[in-house]
């Protein structure tokens, strides 16, 4: 009875250890990525379209805010006038506007937020726009319109604000039609494919491992298709909407980490089949392997 006691609660100590160093190296793997900058990273994004206007306009993004004190205005409209506007049209009256509580992101936001223009009606903010905004575009007769409010969801967000069927010949206020594209086709395929090859690699090993039973299988599977998609969602969650890349490279590594112990855990107890060393042996290469496969599909989306 000792000696059968020595041995599980040194195969405990093994465990424990093992798991000490999977931890350490992986902290040592992702250290690199987390730098001493507050700024680091890639930024949220996002790309207006704008349909159905086939005349010369200047295009800006509102924000809410209120407006600075006139001699502030004044300044700002200068400086930029001078200094940065590359654009033949940028009306006076922009520097005073506001509506529903919104104002210039150009003239009075703290950080950059300046248009890339990528097309005729194509523009684009690259450096963490606001998520909260509306639109205004004025033409050079001096009649302008303005959109609806909109909060965008995506990290890297496609706006399209339709003025196919407005009238935008004389001045009006939020009209159009002003969405957010969601790739749900994208998405879903992303989120389907990390699950369904992550569990597939997940049984072949098993099947390397000498597993035959049925009820093996079953076993795994099922774990599987819990963990991974509870994984895999979180994942998904990172890339999309909160900080793609370097989020998903530190949530891949402590989801993996926490997805192993769980698995070990109940692969040791329920995995019966063969001794609970072998079955501590799958968990482990299994999981390396699923660690693996979702930064090389990470990899793979984020090209």
């Amino acid at each position: 009875m000792s000696f059968l006691c020595y041995n599980i609660d040194e195969e405990g100590d093994s465990m424990k250890k093992i798991i000490s160093v999977i931890l350490i190296l992986i902290t040592l793997g992702i250290f690199p990525f987390l730098t001493v900058r507050a700024d680091f990273g890639p930024k949220s994004s996002v790309i207006i379209d704008i349909i159905g206007v086939d005349q010369p306009y200047f295009f800006e993004l509102l924000y809410e805010d209120e407006l600075p004190m006139e001699s502030k205005r004044t300044e700002a409209y200068l400086y930029a006038t001078e200094y940065q506007v590359e654009h033949p049209f940028f009306p006076e009256m922009i520097k005073d506007f506001t509506e529903d509580g919104y104002i210039s992101s150009f003239l009075y936001r703290g950080r950059p937020t300046i248009p890339n223009i990528i097309g005729d009606n194509t523009f684009r903010y690259t450096y963490v726009p606001p998520q909260t905004f509306k639109l205004i575009i004025v033409f050079e007769n001096g009649t302008y319109v303005t959109s609806p409010i909109i909060t965008t969801k995506l990290f890297s967000s496609h706006v399209t604000w339709d003025l196919s069927h407005i009238d935008i010949s004389y001045t009006q206020s939020n009209v159009g039609t002003l969405e957010e594209v969601i790739p749900l086709k994208q998405m879903s395929f992303d989120l389907l494919l990390r699950i369904l090859v992550t569990i597939g690699v997940e049984l072949l090993i098993l099947l390397a491992f000498k597993y035959h039973l049925k009820k093996s299988y079953l076993l795994v599977l099922l774990v599987n298709l819990v963990t991974q998609t509870l994984l895999t969602t979180f994942m998904f969650s990172m890339r999309y909407f909160f900080m793609p890349f370097f989020g998903e490279i530190i949530g891949l590594t402590f989801g993996e980490l926490i997805v192993f112990i769980v698995e070990v855990v109940i692969f040791m107890r329920f995995l019966r089949e063969k001794s609970s060393k072998r079955a501590f042996g799958y968990a482990l290469l299994a999981n390396l392997a699923s660690l693996i496969i979702g930064f090389i599909l990470m990899v793979i989306f984020w090209v």
